[in-house]
């Protein structure tokens, strides 16, 4: 009975941690939901199907001018990210996601009010994973991003809206990363993860175009995303409680315009920390509720980045294939 219990609190403790990998772009400065929020697929047995759906609200009214927040900025702007998340699990240690967003953003400026919302690009990823012993495994996903989402979103004028006001990006971009858990960190109770995520974005060659025609060139800069997390499992009558915390760190490089050309005003560092409780009645479902803050930023130029993101999601577990026993629980039967 003690292994038993065991097992499923070290079950709850790697969905809270997969679950909590939520390092996102601080800028505003890509178009579509933060899809790398959800890139992490959560260590199940074989033939499990996880549906997740997750709401992010997006503050992004930080002005900046390369370290210095600036204030009196006439500008405000707000995003919203509705996410369905699909993940199935397979024999050793193998998974696969689909993550369709739904996304609505809004912007308010001196002489317009400006607002886009349509369904978002795809991402698609097949995550591997290696265990570590009896506490801790080793993972790496590959990902990429297909263009489904909206890009030909018309402000109040008719005219076009900028690429980061749009629902998509028009590229098939691409994503690789590589997670690490530890369990029994320090005290039984605690877990230690870590993660490493590069997005390799590509050229969209006709944004703004129409039929293939009188468009430009234009490309999100490419990001690299660390974080760390420390969360701790708890016990709360029948309930499972995992608060977390986790410090986090992206690098983006410049967006470029026509024929590579820099973009002015993009690019830089962020580092911030996020906060969040996850709670579950069973091994079936669980919620989650979460807060994120950037406390440092090193920009290039002056940009609007986020001042806060506050979020939610909600997960429920199938399993589409009754499991297969071991011997150690056949033995235990008898």
């Amino acid at each position: 009975m003690f292994l038993q219990v065991k097992s499923v609190i070290g079950l709850f403790l790697l969905i809270g941690l997969c679950l909590s990998n939520t390092v996102q772009g601080q800028t505003c400065c890509s178009a579509g939901a933060p899809l790398t929020s959800t890139f992490q697929i959560a260590n199940d047995d074989a033939h499990i199907l996880n549906t997740q759906v997750k709401y992010t609200y997006r503050s992004i009214n930080r002005l900046v001018d390369n370290r210095e927040i600036l204030v009196n900025d006439p500008r405000s702007r707000l995003g919203n990210n509705l996410l369905l998340k699909l993940d199935y699990s397979f024999k050793n240690n193998f998974a696969v996601s689909a993550v369709l967003p739904y996304v609505f953003q809004s912007r308010t400026t001196i002489s317009e009010e400006q607002s886009s919302a349509a369904i978002g690009d795809l991402l698609l990823v097949g995550q591997k994973s290696i265990p570590l012993k009896k506490d801790g495994s080793l993972s790496f996903s590959l990902g990429a991003k297909l263009p489904t989402g909206k890009v030909d979103h018309l402000g109040g004028r008719g005219v076009i809206l900028s690429p980061d006001m749009q629902s998509g990006s028009g590229t098939f971009d691409f994503l690789l990363a590589t997670s690490f858990t530890k369990y029994h960190f320090l005290t039984n109770n605690l877990a230690f993860s870590s993660n490493v995520l590069f997005r390799k974005n590509t050229t969209n060659n006709n944004f703004g175009g129409t039929d293939g025609v009188g468009g430009r060139e234009f490309k999100f800069g490419d990001e690299l995303l660390i974080e760390a997390t420390l969360a701790h499992q708890q016990v709360w009558g029948t309930w499972f409680s995992t608060p977390y915390i986790n410090l986090n760190y992206r690098f983006a490089t410049a967006n470029r315009e026509e024929e590579g050309n820099i973009s002015n005003n993009s690019g830089g560092q962020w580092l911030g920390t996020q906060a969040g409780l996850q709670l579950a009645p069973n091994d079936q479902y669980n919620f989650k509720v979460y807060g994120q803050v950037p406390f440092f930023q090193a920009l290039e130029g002056t940009q609007i980045t986020t001042d806060f993101e506050v979020g939610i999601e909600f997960n429920y577990k199938i399993r589409t294939k009754k499991k297969e026993q071991t011997l150690d629980e056949i033995i235990q039967k008898l």
